[in-house]
């Protein structure tokens, strides 16, 4: 089997980086040729479509959290850049790179062209260079913008009528200087209008005015040439965190901590609609931009989830929804693939069309999970812990969140009964104890471990009657352990596998008769239901297995790494395999196969991938 036979079908990114009272730059195609936004989710740079949920682009080239993406004025490139200061710059359609540089010694919050696109502007956490102008392609200095004595927020430049650039700061002031190039010795002209952190800036189409909000709940309109407050907006009853301007300057939009995203009449300077997305803390409004394209605007909850209105609409024609953190793992059921990432958002899509798109039917309801460590799914049910041993066990019917079920000692894995069969619903695992739960809630067997031992992972077998379990004793050794569930308990096979590392993953076959085991050292192998050994496996991934699962025929396994490798096995032929080296930046950790043969992974990049074998697909 050829190692390149793995190739991608399709791909779906995250959703945008959020924090708690911090905007988060959005940036749309400003030629108005596509419907497409840029922004950064974790490690990657996402360019994607607000009407086809199959076309994204994800630029994985970075290698520190991404903090803002922006498209060029001509729409053909995105400038990206992160946590350690580096500038990439990318084709808009391809994802090729272009350039790299250093742009700043420290974080960067902002970037842009500036309209000739030999310039650009860099805004960030670089104490001494806060902002700075930089050549295109080169990134080399053409001096700084002095005057800010903490961190820029958000900057933005013009070159007509007469060349300015703009900076927001954490120190109150929006400070104006000449340039590019700055001179040395230029002092900027300072602005004290707002009397908190100065959060977003943004100039009008036509360049003659630009806009400013602030955590001092106001938002203003000023005159680019005179430098003349001409309005200060009040209505926001919380910080205002971004604003953009609609393609023909008429119209100002703003969002903020208050929930909302408020539109205003550029002219006059009143308030022409509230919009009140949610009254739940994560509908906190981080950011805002204008689709020209489309006459949409877009408006991002702390969620995660984006928010697409029509001009003049007060409710949201769609919600495009997906992973801001790094996902712990997927479930595949019929049509319907369960995603869940570490923040305890859970989302599901339907893979029926070949080509992701977040199901509108089928969205989660209800007071979910803060946290989670994994998840499962059945036809009856959506299984889920976090690290706080909360169980959420949704049904599938009506995905509305019930109480949560606590297991002493938190959650570590849980387990569905595959086939939805049986009595218990799910089997949930943490350091010190194994409990199965039935689909009401009850427990249905409990096993407590020994204090010298400390367990790793379960697996279940399709028929609810089998469980495999792994843990670590001392010494580093580990154990895996076969018991049947019966009469309200774990009865212990007397088999048990003695392993140099503990297992780290498992899963059962389709049939129940085999097993196949991700150890903490690297290592594949694979076991009968009652602990022999099978041919097959090996040593291809350069760090610990972190995800596994079967074939619907279960002649092939999958297993994913902390290396980001995926590897395909077929069970009882020694050392065959098909390996995909970087099918995940930042490791693997969820892998669900669908009927027709097709494998879907994610991962540390907050991406979801469907992969085929078949060359003709």
């Amino acid at each position: 089997m050829p190692a390149d036979s793995i190739h991608k079908k399709f791909l779906v990114g995250g959703t945008p980086n959020t924090t708690k009272s911090e905007g988060c730059h959005l940036s749309a195609d400003p030629t108005g040729e596509t419907d497409h936004i840029a922004y950064a989710s974790g490690r990657s740079a996402v360019v994607r479509s607000l009407s086809d949920p199959a076309d994204y682009l994800v630029f994985l080239a970075h290698t520190a959290n991404v903090t803002v993406a922006r498209f060029s004025p001509d729409g053909k490139l995105v400038a990206s850049a992160d946590e350690y200061g580096i500038v990439k710059v990318w084709d808009a359609k391809t994802g090729i790179e272009k350039t790299e540089f250093q742009g700043s010694s420290s974080i960067i919050r902002d970037i842009v062209f500036l309209p000739d696109m030999k310039f650009m502007l860099i805004g960030g956490e670089a104490k001494g260079t806060y902002a700075k102008p930089v050549k295109y392609p080169s990134g080399g200095s053409t001096g700084s913008c002095k005057g800010h004595i903490k961190r820029v927020l958000a900057v933005d430049g013009r070159q007509k009528p007469s060349k300015q650039l703009i900076c927001a700061s954490e120190d109150f002031k929006v400070s104006v200087h000449k340039g590019p190039p700055v001179s040395e010795f230029a002092v900027p002209t300072l602005l004290t209008y707002h009397s908190n952190f100065v959060n977003d800036i943004r100039y009008s189409p036509d360049q003659m005015r630009f806009a400013s909000c602030s955590t001092d709940r106001t938002v203003c309109i000023v005159n680019a040439e005179t430098l003349e407050v001409e309005f200060t907006m009040n209505g926001h009853e919380a910080s205002v965190l971004q604003v953009c301007w609609s393609a023909d300057g008429t119209e100002l939009y703003s969002c903020g901590s208050d929930k909302t995203v408020r539109v205003w009449d550029t002219a006059t300077g009143t308030e022409k609609a509230v919009i009140t997305v949610g009254d739940e803390p994560w509908h906190m409004q981080c950011s805002v931009v204008y689709v020209p394209k489309t006459d949409e605007f877009v408006s991002l909850s702390l969620s995660g989830e984006l928010n697409v209105f029509d001009r003049g609409a007060t409710a949201p024609k769609a919600k495009l929804r997906g992973h801001a953190k790094v996902p712990v793992g997927i479930s595949l059921v019929g049509d319907s693939l369960f995603s869940a990432d570490y923040s305890g958002a859970i989302s599901c899509w339907d893979v029926s069309s070949g080509k992701y798109a977040q199901s509108s039917e089928k969205s989660f309801s209800g007071s979910g999970p803060i946290t989670l460590a994994a998840i499962g799914a059945n036809s009856k049910v959506v299984a889920t812990v976090g690290s706080d041993g909360n169980v959420f066990l949704v049904p599938t019917e009506t995905l509305e969140f019930p109480e949560p079920i606590n297991i002493k000692g938190g959650g570590l894995d849980i387990c569905v009964t595959p086939s939805g069969e049986g009595l218990a619903s799910c089997v949930v695992l943490n350091e010190s104890r194994m409990v199965a739960l039935g689909y009401d809630g009850s427990t249905v067997a409990e096993y407590v471990f020994e204090s010298d031992s400390r367990a790793i992972c379960v697996a279940v077998s399709p028929d609810g009657a089998h469980v495999a379990f792994s843990y670590e004793i001392r010494g580093g050794e580990g154990i895996l352990q076969f018991a049947t569930l019966e009469g309200g308990e774990f009865k212990l096979s007397e088999n048990k596998v003695t392993m140099h590392t503990p297992a780290h993953r498992m899963a059962f076959s389709p049939d129940g008769s085999t097993v196949v085991v991700g150890e903490v050292s690297r290592r594949v192998k694979f076991y009968t239901s009652s602990g022999e050994d099978i041919v097959g496996g090996g040593l291809v991934h350069t760090a610990r297995v972190d995800a596994v699962a079967f074939a619907p025929d279960g002649k092939f396994a999958t297993t994913g790494g902390l290396d980001g490798s995926v590897a395909v096995w077929e069970v009882g032929v020694k050392g065959e395999h098909r390996r995909l080296q970087t099918a995940h930046r930042g490791g693997v950790t969820g892998i669900a196969y669908a009927p027709d043969g097709t494998i879907y992974t994610t991962g540390g990049d907050n991406t979801i991938v469907a992969w085929s074998m078949d060359p003709s697909e």
